[in-house]
């Protein structure tokens, strides 16, 4: 049983794993993980993975839904809150783990590599609380 996997759309880092929705119950099942981290992913997860799995989710803004870097900008936001959170069957919606602030200056790709490199910092984070206290 592995402690953590990360799945992504966008794999940024060599630890994230990309994962087609379509076959990630039957990715988790063969990994077991005790939680997993959903950086940058863009589909739905199913209910029975979040019963079954402690998922945590990644969301940038205040607003559910995607495009939420373009968002931001196009509303005149310089930085914005990144959230960590325990994903439900809601959309983007969960109890907060961790909030950081991200600056939304440079290009897109710029952003999301920024984004990245405080996510990595988070899960870390989480996984050092996670082992601290068990």
């Amino acid at each position: 049983m592995k402690n953590r996997i990360i799945i992504s759309n966008r794999t940024y880092s060599p630890d994230w794993v990309d994962v087609h929705p379509d076959m990630l119950e039957s990715y988790l099942a063969s990994e077991e993980p005790q939680r997993v981290y959903f950086p940058f992913w863009s589909h739905m997860v199913p209910e029975p993975i979040l019963l079954k799995y402690k998922c945590i989710g990644f969301h940038l803004g205040e607003e559910a839904g995607g495009s939420p870097i373009q968002h931001a900008i196009r509303s005149g936001k310089t930085e914005c809150l990144l959230k960590a959170f325990l994903m439900t069957t809601k959309l983007d919606r969960g109890k907060h783990i961790s909030i950081h602030s991200v600056q939304l200056h440079g290009s897109l790709e710029e952003i999301i590599l920024r984004m990245s490199k405080i996510i990595t910092e988070m899960i870390d984070a989480q996984e050092n609380y996670e082992q601290s206290n068990s």
